[in-house]
């Protein structure tokens, strides 16, 4: 006779285990309420850039100095590799995913590393080439198991997995046009000895996919002046920009997956991603280099699903845009129930060493509602621009200062008491380095 203890924690067990299968499943609280019936490994669809999250999960500010946005947008490597040579942004700390619930052993972690080159440095050709790697991990605890006669029989574990290789080219000649590909590995492991339960069976799941993009920026000021048309000077050595820009990705492109019963196979969440940005400032030139007095940027992002749910109950992927509007969705910004995420958010650079940041996103079907903030310090650069004054007697120090960044940033989620996401915590250091 099995005893009430054995009991109980068997009963606390098929509970855990149970949340922990609906997490781990599911793209939870973060996209289209369909999802947890539609495709599994939701875990593909987290935000991971710091940057990117105190921005409303919007991507466009982050494509020409984060390594980490090509996670969700492949085509942004191609531009950063336009001015950098080395990448790497890495978390400070696991991320504590849906905190209201107090449960430690649920953490996010992802890190990305990136390599870059402009050929227009040597050979005077309009092209830069990025190549990046990034790991995404979600780890979702572990439980000891038994038997019916109270007998352990492991330690159960369950996390989910993505590592991926990217590749991007840029293009700059009178457009910056970028595309970018990205081949991943994605791994789930549910794994349990539930001994008298040998119907549970066991949950693994692998899958290949790939994302893909582009990115497309008008720098208009650099295109009126390639037309012989003069723009006023504000101050000497200061040059305005705007640059409005238009970007698109794909991802999660791949085959349905199963855990136990290949005849139960899911779709995995392919996403479509469509975005508009601006990016406008007043730059000023050093002998070192430009630096941003004062830049503003803003962008609206809208993801849409590509998985539905026919009328007979059978979930299929969709293709095109969905249910997405270019004009009355991403232009004129209003959002419906029909598309899974309509974010949007904004930035003001001072002088390249503090970011200000702030955005919004909104699930309308799903009746999620977040408000987001945050802030980046660029440490190289505050000790560049003090340093600055005395350049004749240490040019050498400015040269090497000049090659290196080491940023810090961090952003919070703000969706009300009681909800998951509520004071979701980021923190993260970006690190680049070029030779030009």
């Amino acid at each position: 006779m099995k005893s009430p203890d054995c009991r109980a924690r068997r009963i606390l067990f098929a509970i855990y285990l149970s949340m922990v299968m609906l997490i781990s499943s599911t793209d939870l609280l973060v996209a289209s309420p369909d999802a947890p019936r539609e495709a599994t490994l939701g875990f593909l669809r987290f935000s991971p850039s710091t940057q990117a999250n105190a921005m409303g999960k919007t991507y466009a500010s982050t494509f020409h100095n984060s390594p980490m946005a090509s996670i969700l947008h492949p085509a942004s490597l191609g531009l950063f590799a336009r001015e950098n040579q080395f990448g790497y942004s890495f978390y400070e700390e696991n991320i504590d995913w849906l905190p209201v619930f107090n449960m430690d052993e649920i953490w996010f972690d992802a890190s990305s590393v990136a390599f870059g080159i402009n050929l227009k440095d040597n050979f005077d050709i309009p092209v830069s080439v990025g190549l990046g790697f990034h790991e995404v991990y979600l780890n979702l605890g572990e439980i000891e198991g038994s038997d019916e006669f109270d007998n352990p029989t492991g330690v159960f574990s369950s996390w989910e997995k993505n590592n991926g290789t990217t590749i991007s080219v840029a293009l700059d000649y009178f457009l910056r046009v970028s595309y970018g590909y990205t081949l991943k590995k994605v791994e789930s492991h549910r794994s349990v000895d539930l001994g008298g339960w040998p119907e549970m069976g066991v949950g693994d799941a692998k899958v290949n996919a790939y994302d893909y993009g582009f990115i497309v920026e008008m720098p208009v000021v650099s295109l009126l002046e390639k037309v012989d048309l003069k723009i006023p000077r504000v101050l000497p050595n200061t040059k305005f920009y705007f640059d409005p820009g238009l970007f698109y990705s794909k991802t999660n492109v791949g085959r349905r997956v199963y855990f136990v019963d290949p005849t139960k196979a899911n779709p995995i969440p392919r996403t479509v991603s469509l975005g508009i940005n601006l990016k406008t400032g007043l730059t000023y030139r050093t002998k070192f280099g430009e630096i941003n007095l004062l830049a503003f940027n803003w962008s609206r992002e809208l993801d849409e699903l590509l998985v539905k749910r026919d009328k007979n109950g059978y979930t299929q992927y969709t293709s095109g845009l969905n249910d997405l509007q270019f004009w009355k969705n991403l232009i004129n910004g209003k959002a419906n129930g029909k598309i899974d995420a309509s974010k949007k958010g904004w930035e003001i650079n001072f002088a390249d060493c503090y970011f200000l940041r702030r955005g919004r996103f909104e699930d309308i079907e799903g009746k999620i509602f977040l408000n987001s903030k945050g802030w980046g310090v660029n440490y190289i650069q505050i000790i560049k621009t003090s340093l600055m004054a005395y350049s004749d007697e240490i040019d050498w120090l400015l040269f090497w200062l000049n090659r290196v960044d080491f940023e810090q940033h961090y952003a919070e989620y703000e969706a009300g008491p009681g909800h998951p996401l509520d004071d979701t915590k980021f923190s993260s250091f970006v690190i680049r380095f070029r030779l030009n």
